[in-house]
């Protein structure tokens, strides 16, 4: 899209408001855009994308929520100086899941290998187990379903973490650090499709 090669899948499980959001912020992370550097107005992203302004308004304010970004009343949105630290194979995993193409057997492991390596703060190992499992090659349909799975439980860690985000900037604003920023609509969650069986 544009000079930013951003890409909307409108029949994809993820709104595009998180397709948008993870898209920058993966160029972002990985040097594409810089520090300091400014971002295409509300107006113009969203007539290059295809989506209302306030589409784009909320993703600017959870990246900058997010600390990716910063915005100065009249002059736009530019890239925040010191962005935090995101493992790059993560965020690579998450605008894959998002783009709507098939993937490539090697993509998805490489989707699978990122999305484990976030989400293992959330796992618990259980000890003796490891030994009792035999390692098999999963088929390109178990695969795709197990980087689905993934994908969807990052999808609930972001909704927490843009909870927690709110609730930051409301007592920020209780304590009079800042103002409250909008409110994005909620959204709904998806089923996401469940690979084909295969026979």
């Amino acid at each position: 899209m544009d000079a930013l090669g951003l890409q909307v899948n409108r029949d994809g499980d993820l709104p595009v408001s998180t397709q948008l959001a993870w898209q920058i912020q993966a160029l972002i992370v990985n040097g594409r855009l810089r520090p300091a550097e400014q971002l295409p107005s509300v107006r113009r992203l969203a007539d290059v994308a295809g989506v209302n302004v306030n589409t784009v308004r909320a993703v600017y304010e959870r990246l900058e929520g997010e600390g990716f970004v910063v915005t100065q009343h009249g002059r736009g949105t530019f890239v925040a100086e010191n962005v935090p630290q995101v493992d790059p194979r993560a965020v690579a995993a998450r605008v894959y899941a998002g783009s709507g193409s098939p993937p490539t057997r090697e993509e998805l492991k490489e989707q699978i290998s990122a999305l484990e390596a976030h989400l293992s703060t959330d796992v618990t190992a259980t000890p003796g187990a490891r030994g009792s499992i035999r390692p098999r090659v999963l088929t390109t349909e178990e695969l795709a379903g197990v980087r689905d799975e993934l994908a969807a439980r990052l999808e609930q860690v972001d909704a927490m973490r843009d909870e927690l985000v709110g609730m930051l900037a409301s007592i920020r604003m209780a304590i009079g650090e800042e103002p409250a920023p909008r409110q994005a609509p909620a959204r709904a969650a998806k089923a996401r499709p469940q690979p084909a069986p295969s026979g």
